[in-house]
């Protein structure tokens, strides 16, 4: 079942914790986001995402690690090199407070 919920949009990942704690949200999802621009360009992003049903809010935050070119070796290196540096800090920040999940949070519901 759906239900109607705000989404919150958080651009820093100590906020993100400190609203999961005051919360009291013990449950995080995330996915991986990707868009393609022309000429190989990619951009890839983790969403993570907390659903605090006692207010209908939904947490959001997206962590971007890596733009560029997209297609060599060497730039699928670079991004797994940027993916360890960026999201693995901040996902072990999370995992302090919140088990993370696969997936994501629309309307209520954890799903793909």
């Amino acid at each position: 079942m759906t239900v109607p919920v705000v989404v919150l949009q958080i651009d820093s990942p100590d906020t993100f914790v400190e609203e999961l704690k005051h919360r009291g949200i013990s449950e995080v999802r995330v996915c991986a986001w990707y868009r393609r621009s022309p000429y190989l360009i990619m951009e890839m992003k983790c969403r993570f995402t907390a659903y605090d049903p006692g207010s209908g809010v939904i947490l959001r935050l997206d962590v971007t690690y890596y733009r560029g070119f997209y297609g060599t070796e060497e730039d699928k290196r670079e991004a797994r090199e940027a993916y360890e540096k960026v999201v693995e800090p901040v996902k072990e920040k999370i995992s302090r407070v919140a088990r993370i999940l696969d997936g994501e949070y629309h309307n209520g519901e954890a799903k793909w």
